[in-house]
């Protein structure tokens, strides 16, 4: 038989098309099987942390700031639902006008803005308070406004109690603008879905 026989390319094409074949369903397969793991990976539900702030002292809120920042960090949903005095943690300013006496009241005797959130003892008319932010410093802590901005930065949610809100005549122009508002209701639907619940 000639090289340039028909017969003889032919042959030479089939087998070539054999291994060709060969070689390319051992990698189909392996693709196959890492888009089925790729695919299995994606489905699997992303862990959630949800965690609720009730109070404005310092060292009460930069413990949540800190563990929401941390857990962020390791990929986790973080939603942190703000409530009764823990709502202070996220005002910008405080408004006077278009409030009743009683509303005025409370914006007069709670802070403006989490730069001059207290400790919640041995605040020693603020003495404590300036110590405690001096050690923080000393200790590479970064202050509560810094860690707040961190954790909008990292992805976290933050909620506002609307019913809290209302009681108490804060308005979502003292807020942040980044801060969201939700009741009960919305606290339940992110904690049900949730690895870990905190209070704070």
């Amino acid at each position: 038989m000639q090289l340039n026989d028909p017969q003889l390319k032919e042959y030479i094409d089939q087998l070539v098309e054999a291994k060709v074949e060969e070689k390319t369903k051992g990698f189909q397969e392996q693709l196959e099987s890492l888009q089925n793991s790729l695919t299995t990976i994606n489905k699997q539900p992303t862990e959630k942390i949800t965690m609720l702030v009730t109070s404005f002292e310092l060292d009460q809120v930069i413990p949540a700031f800190i563990i929401a920042n941390g857990a962020a960090s390791f990929g986790m949903d973080v939603t942190i639902f703000f409530t009764l005095w823990g709502i202070n943690a996220l005002k910008e300013k405080s408004i006077y006008k278009g409030k009743n006496i009683k509303e005025k009241l409370i914006t007069m005797m709670l802070p403006d803005t989490p730069k001059t959130t207290t400790i919640s003892r041995l605040n020693m008319m603020g003495i404590g308070t300036e110590m405690m932010k001096m050690m923080m410093r000393e200790n590479n802590i970064e202050s509560l406004p810094d860690l707040i901005d961190l954790s909008v930065e990292m992805g976290a949610k933050l909620i506002a109690c609307q019913m809290t809100m209302g009681m108490m005549g804060i308005s979502t122009d003292e807020v942040r603008k980044d801060v969201e508002f939700g009741g009960v209701a919305l606290y339940i639907e992110e904690a049900s879905e949730s690895n870990v619940t905190l209070t704070f």
